[in-house]
């Protein structure tokens, strides 16, 4: 299986974190909790319409990315998809009808083979029970994943058909 060196992440984490936008103009509002995600897709050739990642942890909350290939669109999206618990195994948050988590996040399709053949796209949303995704309907084109778009001729999928899917995920300190 595709393993990804330290050294790989610690760079893919400090470039998705520059490409966030402060996350407020009020200096008094903190990141309450942050986590990288990154999904290895084994061959892209072989998706499907929709699928989803594993599952992650970020903020006492379990989340995972969407990806949806229709027509030739390449759509992308974070869910939230339950609470998370505490150490204890109790929910660390009452999932009423008005939870908010104010999230800010950082998606990005690269090619575990060249991380400068990156697609990146980045947004601010409140996830709540009545919204709980967010994302991009047109993330990248389908026909496009096959282009070279860096300067040495590297492609998005590689050459066998992996590719990565990370998201940088920021959950804000909100006192709304």
């Amino acid at each position: 299986p595709l393993r990804l060196t330290a050294a790989i992440l610690c760079s893919l984490v400090k470039y998705l974190k520059s490409r966030l936008q402060p996350p407020t103009i009020e200096p008094d509002i903190s990141t309450k909790y942050d986590a990288l995600f990154t999904w290895e897709i084994v061959d892209w050739f072989e998706l499907t319409n929709h699928e989803y990642s594993s599952s992650f942890q970020a903020g006492g909350f379990t989340w995972k990315l969407i990806i949806c290939l229709q027509g030739n669109d390449i759509s992308l999206y974070l869910a939230v998809v339950s609470p998370g618990t505490n150490n204890q195994g109790q929910s660390r948050y009452t999932m009423g009808s008005d939870w908010v988590i104010c999230g800010q996040f950082v998606a990005a399709l690269w090619n575990p083979n060249d991380t400068e053949a990156m697609v990146l796209k980045n947004a601010n949303h409140r996830f709540t029970q009545m919204n709980p995704s967010w994302g991009f309907a047109q993330f990248f084109k389908n026909d496009d994943i096959l282009s070279p778009i860096c300067s040495n001729g590297s492609c998005l999928v590689s050459v066998n058909g992996k590719v990565n899917i990370s998201v940088y995920l920021r959950i804000l300190d909100d006192p709304t």
